[in-house]
């Protein structure tokens, strides 16, 4: 399954956000609250266009309650409009790594929202990695602000009724963030996982599960 939105697109509404630029945000303060209730609106349509539209009004960096919204909405029904937003949160993380003072930048309540991401959330986040491979690299992007999805996590890789694809990039995203604090479990669940492996060796599933545990083992356990 495919994402709608294509690098086409995000260009397109970043070009029309240049243009859009010059135009201080006093003046256009009805038509930002105009778009941010279409994002919360019910109807998909109506949530792309809010969207769209606060990229184009350029109202997403220097509005810290724009920026709460959009955060607010990593669990966004559509794969589609998750994906965007996503692109554009880890976009923002950038900027704030250059940011001067970024304590003072609008953008830091994005971090500030991250550190305290819901399971929920950290599990749309990882629903989308799996839908949409190309999400994958802003998903870590995000994830390397949430200190406490380390745990959140771990509970997923851990949790046999959970999909074998949502543990796998569960263990891959552990491995990328650097979630040490899980290492003692990961290592624990991989001596679990030996015996059943040698003993069901026609297992497909418990074999890959188990060389992602062990490559994420590796990662971790470099210094």
């Amino acid at each position: 399954m495919k994402t709608q939105f294509s690098n086409q697109d995000f260009q397109r509404i970043q070009s029309e956000a240049e243009k859009q630029s010059r135009v201080s945000v006093p003046e256009n303060l009805t038509d930002i609250w105009f778009a941010a209730e279409l994002l919360i609106s019910p109807e998909l349509l109506e949530r792309k266009k809010g969207f769209e539209r606060l990229i184009e009004l350029d109202a997403i960096k220097q509005n810290p309650i724009i920026i709460y919204l959009l955060a607010s909405n990593l669990s966004e029904p559509d794969f589609s409009l998750r994906a965007f937003i996503v692109r554009v949160l880890s976009g923002l993380l950038d900027d704030i790594k250059t940011s001067k003072s970024p304590q003072k930048d609008p953008r830091f309540i994005l971090t500030n929202y991250l550190s305290q991401i819901s399971t929920e959330e950290v599990y749309s986040l990882l629903e989308l990695a799996e839908v949409d491979p190309p999400s994958r690299e802003y998903v870590v992007q995000l994830l390397c602000s949430c200190a406490c999805a380390g745990d959140q996590l771990r509970k997923f890789v851990m949790d046999r009724e959970c999909a074998i694809n949502m543990r796998l990039i569960a263990l891959e995203i552990i491995g990328k963030v650097g979630y040490l604090e899980v290492l003692p479990d990961l290592e624990r669940l991989a001596k679990r996982l030996e015996n059943r492996v040698n003993a069901e060796k026609k297992d497909m599933d418990l074999s890959e599960m188990m060389q992602r545990l062990n490559t994420t083992i590796k990662l971790l356990s470099s210094p």
